[in-house]
């Protein structure tokens, strides 16, 4: 009976779990990324005696399709979107409760055409969203830290939203979260130390690549970058501020506008 109440009470949210898994799925069967094979050939040199490795990769997407290659590795794949997705609404559903909105309303606007089509376009996007709105809703918790290190064992730009620990507004705390997310990062510096002699050396790779490695003259994005969707999001976006600023900002709205404004810096330079 208790189940029965919670799927009934959750309907919704299952069915756009269901509807956008399978849409994740049918979407992988139509062609993998390049970005998305490497995560899967990283698995296999780490842990299955591969023969191709690519170090500005982070390893958590890798582990994690490795802990289900015993689906057999192509299996694996599935199962990996499988899981993101619902760690996906899982997040969802924690910032709708922490921030007190609607979560039905909150993850069918997520469930945009542009999250459905990019989500796992390199393999790791949803993923890390998820476990930086995780690290967002539980912000005030020491399990922050976790969500925040897992983020960045999942893709490296997620390091500038670390700056958002300054929510906690107590220096034991983020002391002790900078200290979980090095913990975290610790075996990964060790088979960096061991393998390439530093470890920071997968970082490095990450930021020469995407940082130095820049055609010449290239400055980044423009606005007229932005689709005309993105133009009519922002509409919409701007005029919910106004409104939610007239009724008056509680702590929550200071910390999503930190992650927008951190997310337009990243997206800009």
């Amino acid at each position: 009976m208790g189940l029965k109440k919670t799927l009934v009470e959750n309907k919704v949210i299952i069915i756009l779990l269901l509807a956008s898994t399978l849409f994740f799925a049918h979407q992988h069967t139509s062609g993998v990324s390049w970005d998305f094979a490497v995560y899967v050939l990283n698995a296999k040199y780490m842990f299955s005696g591969g023969q191709y490795f690519e170090w500005e990769r982070p390893p958590l997407t890798p582990t994690i399709i490795f802990a289900l290659s015993f689906l057999g590795y192509k299996i694996a794949e599935y199962a990996y979107i499988i899981i993101v997705s619902a760690v996906f609404t899982l997040a969802c559903v924690k910032i709708s409760d922490s921030a007190s909105i609607d979560k039905n309303i909150f993850y069918a606007l997520m469930l945009s055409p542009y999250l459905l089509n990019y989500g796992f376009l390199a393999g790791t996007e949803l993923l890390s969203l998820s476990l930086l709105m995780l690290a967002l809703a539980t912000i005030k918790e020491r399990k922050t830290g976790l969500f925040f290190g897992l983020s960045l064992l999942t893709r490296y730009m997620s390091i500038p939203y670390i700056l958002l620990l300054s929510a906690k507004r107590n220096a034991k705390e983020i002391i002790i979260a900078l200290l979980i997310m090095f913990l975290l990062f610790t075996p990964w510096m060790f088979y960096n130390q061991v393998q390439k002699g530093h470890p920071l050396y997968s970082v490095a790779s990450h930021l020469i690549l995407n940082l130095q490695g820049k055609p010449e003259g290239h400055h980044g994005p423009g606005l007229d970058s932005l689709t005309i969707p993105t133009w009519l999001l922002l509409a919409f976006g701007l005029a919910g501020l106004v409104l939610k600023y007239r009724k008056g900002f509680n702590e929550t709205d200071y910390i999503i506008l930190g992650f927008a404004a951190i997310t337009l810096l990243l997206y800009l330079n």
